[in-house]
């Protein structure tokens, strides 16, 4: 009994720093660099910045970017 409680907060542990853990790299990479990091998600593109994520424009369409 004593080793599956050792196990159960191991992978609990694990979990919640995976879950606090997400967008950390991208949000290093905006600080770093002073602008955005740009990412496709669903076929657009989106900038992270540090304060937030915004659609990246296309400055012809005026339409939001999209990416394979």
């Amino acid at each position: 009994m004593r080793k599956s409680k050792i196990t159960l907060v191991m992978v609990l542990a694990i979990a919640v720093l995976a879950i606090t853990g997400c967008g950390k790299a991208e949000r290093w990479v905006a600080t770093q660099t002073g602008g955005g990091y740009t990412t496709c998600i669903d076929g657009i593109n989106y900038i992270q910045f540090t304060s937030g994520a915004t659609v990246k424009i296309d400055r012809i369409t005026k339409l939001p970017q999209e990416c394979k």
